[in-house]
């Protein structure tokens, strides 16, 4: 085994590669007994007792008088090291000088569970095995490093800088981090659960895979950071920036949080469900197909967004701004979701899936009419403005539940592709790379994989675009709806109108929502599982509701009730002329006659008694044409004031 000489003879070893200012650098330890190098520059075929060696280097320093020698006794640039053992060690020099390793070759640094109070700079280092599980580190810094491995599981580590390093695979398991920072970085796999951090940040970094499940991070940096799959599950902390981000296939799930940012960032699959962060941008992102199922966001940006499907299902969103990208032809659902308020602005060609979703105060601007692109179907609507030029309601005969062109389809093909990929998200399991089997795959939907991991199967699912299976089925998919389910979204949206004050709408959603009981109706009378009184009682209701339509409009159309009046008034003439005209002891009289009777009768203002009206007949007519006369009056005067009112 090489051991240090007796200090008469200096290493020979000679470098410019690894100083910052590229100076020379000579190697300040001395030479090993019968080497020209210290234990430190010999080759890595030497039997090296490194460990002693270090410590005796760091005596010397920590004995040193002069600063400058105290500074270069920590300092093994370029060392060749087979494996250097601190496990358990506390190395504390007295100093602030790092243990300087910069350009160093190591095939084992182990720190596990000791205490690192010196500065450590590995500095483009090539180190095969860096293992620091529960210990304590005061400063580490690797700059363009390699590494195969790095592992500082339970640790607690001040301040962390890995400055454009290469790593294969790195944990972090529930570590404390006051400061890490990974600019550039590039890695295979990465695990940061539970890891606790003041300040994190990957900058410009690249991940094949990397997990944050359960961290919690008080500001978190990842902008322009490059990622095939990433596990941000369940994470809490304060704000987090994604500026310019590719994010592949990301999945944030409960994650919580006061702002996050994700300007220009890109997805091919997001998933975001019971997500709560106050205030959330995505400002020019491309989210693909993404799932926001239960998520609570104070306010929510979509300016500029582009995506493929996008879902907001059962969230709450107290100010929602958004503004598809221009071109987009996505799908934005909102079902059963509450939008308390905010602006939606439409430039594309987006469809809106509004089913028993909850709307407030939500101004709305589009290039053309946006009512044919809502799918309404049992929405609330709080405080919406149904006067809004934008919706198009009159030119559309304020027909809601219609979708123009493609839109039904666009609606529900993807709504089951999301339904899908949430019954895979929900199928990971185990450790990263989680896996998702083939065949409950290709059960959701025709997607081709094995048992791949989970960015092969939801890359393939985001892409599909063939039909989905019927486990995924739609049940409130637009053209599907019964006259039940119409009577109730049209009678919902009359609430909403009446209640913001747009008496013009709320009149002529209650027509619709009329002729839809109407319809409803005859579908219970057709109905061969209810009995014969019940389907009866369905048909008188169904004959007293069309009545209603044609004589008033539901009470919206006054002038209905004249011209059903007129009707009524001309069909009891043409009784009179017909029928009881030997009651009328008038020799020749004219036709006319009949009907200016008919229309005194009609108004039960009769000028003494007609002539020979002593038939019983004649006097039933007139009595039962004066009392539908007053019925009608009645009506009238409703339908008048009704409209006048609105």
């Amino acid at each position: 085994m090489s051991t240090p000489g007796d200090g008469s003879e200096t290493c020979d070893y000679r470098t410019t590669e690894h100083t910052d200012d590229g100076s020379v650098w000579e190697c300040p330890h001395p030479a090993a007994e019968g080497h020209d190098r210290c234990p430190f520059h010999l080759p890595a075929s030497e039997d090296i007792d490194a460990r002693a060696a270090f410590f005796d280097a760091l005596q010397r320093a920590e004995t040193a008088d002069d600063p400058a020698a105290q500074k270069r006794h920590k300092q093994f640039l370029g060392a060749t090291i087979e494996r250097l053992d601190l496990s358990n060690e506390v190395v504390d020099g007295g100093d602030n000088y790092p243990v300087d390793l910069r350009g160093a070759v190591v095939e084992s640094l182990d720190c596990r569970r000791a205490s690192l109070e010196q500065p450590f700079r590995l500095d483009g280092t090539e180190v095969d095995s860096l293992t620091g599980d529960e210990s304590t580190v005061q400063r580490l810094s690797a700059a363009r490093a390699t590494f195969g491995s790095v592992s500082f599981d339970r640790a607690r580590i001040e301040h962390l800088e890995f400055d454009d390093a290469t790593i294969e695979a790195a944990t972090f398991r529930y570590a404390t981090l006051e400061f890490a920072d990974f600019p550039d970085a590039t890695f295979e796999s990465a695990d940061f659960q539970y890891v606790e951090a003041e300040e994190f940040g990957t900058i410009g970094a690249t991940f094949r895979t990397a997990t944050f499940f359960g961290a919690i991070l008080r500001g978190g940096y990842f902008d322009d950071t490059q990622f095939e799959s990433v596990d941000f599950e369940w994470v809490r902390g304060t704000e987090y920036h994604f500026d310019g981000a590719d994010l592949g296939v990301a999945t944030f799930e409960g994650t919580t949080g006061w702002h996050a940012d994700f300007t220009d960032a890109t997805f091919r699959t997001a998933h975001f469900p019971d997500v709560e962060i106050d205030r959330c941008r995505f400002a020019d992102a491309d989210l693909g197909v993404a799932t926001f199922e239960g998520a609570a966001f104070e306010t929510l940006g979509l300016e500029g967004t582009a995506f493929r499907a996008l879902s907001l299902a059962d969230a709450s969103v107290q100010s929602l701004r958004a503004r598809p990208a221009s071109g987009c032809e996505g799908c934005l659902s909102l079902r059963n979701a509450v939008v308390e308020g905010g602006w939606l602005t439409d430039a594309g060609r987006v469809v809106y899936d509004l089913a028993e979703a909850t709307v407030g105060d939500l101004s709305l601007e589009a290039s053309g009419p946006l009512v044919s692109r809502l799918h309404i179907h049992g929405t609330e609507f709080e405080g919406f403005d149904f006067g809004q030029a934008t919706l198009g309601l009159e030119a559309a005969h304020y027909v809601l539940h219609e979708l123009e062109g493609g839109g039904a389809e666009r609606v529900s093909q993807m709504t089951g592709l999301l339904a899908a990929l949430g019954t895979l998200y929900e199928r990971l399991d185990g450790d990263p790379p989680r896996t998702v089997d083939a065949d409950h795959a290709r059960e959701v939907l025709d997607v081709d994989v094995t048992d791949a991991g989970v960015v092969s199967a939801l890359e393939a699912a985001a892409d599909y675009e063939g039909p989905v299976d019927a486990a995924a089925a739609d049940p409130d998919a637009p053209g599907s709806h019964d006259p039940g389910a119409l009577e109730s979204t049209y009678r919902k949206a009359k609430n909403g109108a009446d209640e913001s004050g747009n008496s013009t709408a709320a009149g002529r959603f209650f027509e619709r929502q009329m002729r839809n009981r109407r319809r409803n109706h005859a579908k219970l009378a057709l109905d061969g599982d209810l009995s014969g009184p019940a389907r009866a009682l369905k048909t008188t209701e169904w004959l007293r509701n069309a009545v209603l339509s044609v004589a008033t409009g539901y009470g919206e159309r006054p002038w209905r009730v004249i011209v059903s009046s007129v009707g009524v008034i001309g069909f009891y003439g043409l009784v009179y002329w017909q029928l009881i005209r030997p009651s009328f002891d008038v020799p020749n009289p004219s036709p006319v006659e009949y009907f200016v009777f008919s229309a005194q009768s009609f108004i039960t203002f009769v000028v003494g008694p007609p002539p020979a009206a002593t038939s019983f007949w004649l006097r039933a007519v007139t009595a039962s044409e004066g009392f539908v006369g007053a019925f009608f009056i009645t009506l009238f005067v409703f339908a008048l004031t009704r409209r006048v009112h609105r």
